[in-house]
Parts: C-alpha cells; sequence; structure tokens
C-alpha cells in the first residue's frame, strides 16, 4: 500500500506527498548562478507501482508537454547541442541537472518530465524551478549584451545619437545598440556622441581574443565601464554649453 512521506526541502519548508503517487519535487526558491559558473538545480521524482519509466526529459521556458527542444532527454538525438552532457539524473527517481557554463540565455524556468509504458502514464513537475543568472559574471558569445550610450539627466526620447565602430558610421540613431546574441562579429572600438558632435567622441572598448577558424567558439566580452562614466560627463557639459 502506498505510504506518507514526510520530506524538507532547501528554504525550510515542508510538505506531504504520498509515495508511490505522481510527483517531481524540485528546490522552491529560485536558483542562482554567475555566468562562466556551473549549477546543480536538485530533483527527485516518484510514480505509482506497476509502472516502468521509459522517458525522462527537462524543458527550458516550456510547459514540457512532450515537444522538443528539450534541455535533456533520454534520446540523446533529441537534446539541443548546447545543452548534451549536462544531466547528471537516470531513471531511479533522481532527476537532478547540472548545467555547466552558464550564459544569460539559460535564465528561465525549467520542468522536468517522464513517461512510463502506459498510454496515459506522463508526468510534468509543476510549477518547475526558476534559475536566474547574475549578470555581474563573464559575458560570453550567445548571451545579449546592450551598449548604451548615457547623457545624464537627459531624456533619451528628445535627442539623436550618432554611433560608429571601427570609423565606420553605423545607422542605429537610439542611445542603445543591442547584440543579441553577441558574438565575435561584433568586435571592436565603439564611439557614440550626440548628432552633429563627432567631434566630442570618447570611446567604448569591446573586446574579444583573436578569432580564428580552428580556435574555440567560446568568446569572452569585456565592456569598460568607466568610458560610459566619462561619456556621460562629457555629453552633460555639452547639452549644457548648447542652451
Amino acid at each position: 500500500p502506498p505510504w506518507w512521506n514526510f520530506s524538507k526541502l532547501q528554504n525550510s519548508m515542508y510538505f506531504c506527498v504520498l509515495s508511490g503517487d505522481w510527483s517531481v519535487k524540485y528546490p522552491m526558491s529560485p536558483i542562482c548562478a554567475v555566468r562562466g559558473s556551473a549549477v546543480v538545480i536538485p530533483c527527485e521524482y516518484d510514480y505509482p507501482s506497476g509502472y516502468s519509466v521509459q522517458d525522462v526529459m527537462w524543458c527550458h521556458n516550456s510547459e514540457c508537454l512532450g515537444q522538443p527542444p528539450y534541455v535533456y532527454h533520454t534520446d540523446k538525438t533529441e537534446i539541443k547541442a548546447e545543452y548534451k552532457d549536462r544531466y547528471l539524473g537516470n531513471t531511479e527517481k533522481n532527476c537532478t541537472l547540472k548545467i555547466k557554463d552558464i550564459t544569460g540565455t539559460d535564465a528561465g524556468v525549467y520542468r522536468f518530465r517522464l513517461t512510463t509504458d502506459r498510454q496515459v502514464g506522463s508526468w510534468t513537475g509543476q510549477p518547475g524551478v526558476t534559475l536566474k543568472v547574475d549578470g555581474n559574471g563573464t559575458l560570453r558569445e550567445g548571451d545579449s549584451v546592450n551598449l548604451t550610450c548615457d547623457t545624464g539627466n537627459c531624456s533619451h526620447s528628445q535627442l539623436e545619437f550618432t554611433w560608429f565602430k571601427d570609423n565606420q558610421h553605423l545607422p542605429e540613431t537610439q542611445s542603445t545598440l543591442q547584440f543579441d546574441p553577441v558574438s565575435y562579429h561584433h568586435s571592436g572600438k565603439y564611439w557614440c556622441a550626440l548628432k552633429g558632435y563627432r567631434e566630442t567622441e570618447l570611446s567604448l572598448f569591446c573586446y574579444f581574443p583573436p578569432f580564428t577558424a580552428k580556435s574555440n567558439p567560446t568568446f569572452l566580452f569585456i565592456v569598460v565601464g568607466i568610458s560610459m562614466a566619462i561619456l556621460a560627463i562629457t555629453l552633460v557639459i555639452i547639452i549644457c554649453m548648447m542652451k
């Protein structure tokens, strides 16, 4: 006969589940990770006796109702390339997920699903577990990156900007350049200024290691924040001189 299992989660909240019934247990509080690091998402599952597990899978930012793409799937051909070799679990009620080389795109909600040998014998753990990614770590190729030209207290909606990359004029006139996803193609030296005032430009440096076809596909992206602070002060002075 089934029996009650009394469990304690990481955030000191307790709950009861009927052992032998359908259940998936994750941490109830969001899990935090820093870019470039690894994170382990603890997970356990249970199902009624008489069933045999056929497939287990993890989904990212989806309801996980049996449609790809998957973070993990028993059929490894179903796994998205960037998530391969990230699963630590098994088909014996351990569904722990390890995510290595965290990027900003890994943030979101993860859900675990299992299917059995019976037609009506599948279960998705709801509401899932949330992973938050700290933006203070290393940014890598594939992340979303914004470069913002700051004008202090002035409203950006009332101003037009000029952007340059490696002395080449860019068509953008807004205060922010968005790279989503960022790649080595965006490497270069950037300038921004109020439209018509290119002589006041200051540099914003974006560095990538030298790229070759044989090099590792992961690239570091570093933005020098000091340039932004100096740029903000300079543009405020310009605006004051214009008044």
